[in-house]
């Protein structure tokens, strides 16, 4: 594993994932992490930069290049897809925010979005979780074009690196309760 994105936006469910990735990324030689948050306004770029080298002293670590990036932007979702293509993202872990539950419904989709475009594995970090040792790791599948809609290269990354158990689900609601044997 060489690259992992840690999309920060300042909530305190994103700062959690952060301080998560850097637990888990402690003791890996040679990763690269981006702490990055997309701004909108050009007065924000001072502040967010300030912030992400804070963030960034506060994580450090000696085994993990820590890289704070800052970029404006009003698409979210493009611009980490462009980084993460960019940087060939091995993994992107991400806290899901919003403080009612339409904000956590639109930021959820939005980090669903993220993942249908099927750049890389992404890690979501729920609110208040603490970092404990990676144990078991869930690939969520419908089973159609398992081949080509699969990550497997980054996967197989991840689970070298951690070494835990992969647990497939079928999400495909026309085989809920039981699967064919093609599938």
């Amino acid at each position: 594993m060489n690259t992992v994105i840690v999309p920060v936006d300042f909530s305190e469910t994103s700062l959690n994932a952060a301080r998560y990735a850097g637990q888990l990324l402690a003791g890996h030689t040679g990763i690269k992490m981006i702490l990055y948050h997309v701004f909108e306004k050009p007065q924000e770029a001072t502040g967010s930069k300030e912030y992400l080298e804070n963030l960034k002293v506060e994580l450090e670590r000696k085994d993990i290049d820590i890289v704070p990036l800052a970029e404006q932007s009003n698409d979210f979702i493009d611009e980490l897809e462009k980084l993460a293509r960019h940087q060939q993202a091995d993994l992107i872990i991400m806290g899901i925010t919003g403080r009612s539950a339409l904000g956590q419904t639109f930021l959820g989709s939005n980090i669903f979005k993220f993942i249908e475009k099927k750049v890389c594995p992404v890690m979501i970090v729920p609110p208040g979780t603490e970092y404990k040792n990676m144990k078991n790791v869930l690939l969520t599948s419908d089973f159609k074009n398992s081949a080509a809609a699969t990550p497997s290269a980054p996967l197989k990354k991840v689970l070298n690196s951690f070494q835990p158990r992969l647990h497939v689900i079928n999400v495909d609601s026309n085989h809920y309760v039981a699967l064919t044997e093609e599938y």
